[in-house]
């Protein structure tokens, strides 16, 4: 049942009010931080507006367990890049800005199940602490340019990436209304461990509306 409740004018006057909203109905996706163990000895990623960390899920022994059992087997064991977006929690314009991009990039991602799409696992928000994260699996094989770069592909293989980058866009443009990436680069394709190309990062992206 949809929540038609009227909205309070100190609600209406919170620029964040709507973005709030929608994160509010992600709960599902919203990851305790304690559940997650950063591996410092793995490889980072450091961009304009967030930087990249490898991490693993402690298992329900060490923590209470935040993960609905028919998701265990998805996320145990397994390795995730932590998406850590950039900004002084302290500068209340700049928190805004960046928290209402958050926001964006998850419900896109949350709509959207592609092969050739990363997948949102989940997220960790606390602003007040500077944290705007988004969980995504870990994908050894890095992104395209560095997995051409360091390897003797053959042109076969290279047709088979970007046939993977074009199924990928082609889905995104199809969906009603259509989803534009808005950044679509190298540096924002994965490779993952079958050889397959998935397209990433959704800060950029926006829905398209006539």
């Amino acid at each position: 049942m949809a929540d038609e409740r009227t909205p309070t004018l100190g609600e209406l006057q919170d620029p964040c009010y709507r973005a709030r909203k929608i994160l509010s109905k992600m709960n599902r996706y919203r990851i305790d931080p304690r559940r997650l163990k950063m591996t410092e000895s793995g490889p980072s990623g450091r961009g304009g507006q967030s930087t990249v960390s490898m991490a693993t899920i402690m298992p329900p022994e060490e923590v209470p367990t935040w993960i609905p059992e028919e998701r265990l087997t998805e996320v145990l064991n397994t390795t995730f890049a932590i998406k850590k977006l950039k900004f002084d929690p302290e500068d209340d314009g700049e928190s805004v800005k960046v928290f209402k991009s958050f926001v964006n990039e998850l419900s896109l991602m949350a709509t959207i199940s592609h092969p050739n799409i990363v997948k949102l696992v989940g997220f960790v928000e606390n602003m007040r602490e500077g944290h705007a994260w988004i969980v995504l699996r870990w994908e050894a094989n890095g992104n395209v340019r560095e997995f051409l770069r360091l390897g003797e592909w053959d042109i076969p293989e290279h047709i088979s990436l970007i046939q993977d980058v074009a199924n990928g866009a082609e889905y995104l443009h199809s969906r009603e209304p259509p989803i534009c990436h808005g950044d679509l680069k190298s540096l924002n394709i994965l490779v993952d461990s079958s050889y397959h190309a998935l397209i990433t990062d959704f800060g950029s992206a926006r829905i398209q509306r006539c």
